[in-house]
This record gives structure tokens, C-alpha cells and sequence, in this order.
């Protein structure tokens, strides 16, 4: 079963790990966290970033690791 590990972009959240299917249960965990947006490895490797909006709606997206601040593995 794969291992996902939540990076939360704000340092005030701490990064969490769990085992799942797919990356589909990520969501309900970063949900869950209250965290509003996070980078996402599988097994280490980034797989995707995702943002909560206010009103709860998921924004799922890939960062181009050369562009930003943010310290995430590179593509797998």
C-alpha cells in the first residue's frame, strides 16, 4: 500500500503520513487538518499540491519544482 506523506505549506502544521489506496484519501485528511494547502509525496516522491478554499472546494495541482520557495522532492 503506497505511503503519503502532507507537507502543509504553513510551518505551524506539522507534516503527517499515512497509508492509503490512492492519493483520493489524501483530500479528507488535509480536510481534516484544517491546513489550506499542502504538497503531497507518494513514497517520497511529490506527486501533487492541493489548496482548500474557503468554502471547503479542493484546488489540485502540480508546483514546478525550479519555480517556488516551497522545499518539495522532485518529480518521481
Amino acid at each position: 500500500m503506497p505511503r503519503f506523506k502532507i507537507l502543509p505549506v504553513d510551518p505551524s502544521f506539522s507534516a503527517t503520513e499515512i497509508n492509503a489506496v490512492d492519493g483520493g484519501s489524501v483530500l479528507s485528511v488535509v480536510t481534516q487538518l484544517n491546513c489550506k494547502e499542502a504538497d503531497v509525496l507518494q513514497d517520497d516522491l511529490y506527486t501533487f499540491s492541493v489548496r482548500i478554499d474557503r468554502n471547503g472546494l479542493w484546488s489540485i495541482f502540480q508546483r514546478d519544482p525550479d519555480a517556488g520557495p516551497h522545499d518539495i522532492q522532485p518529480f518521481g
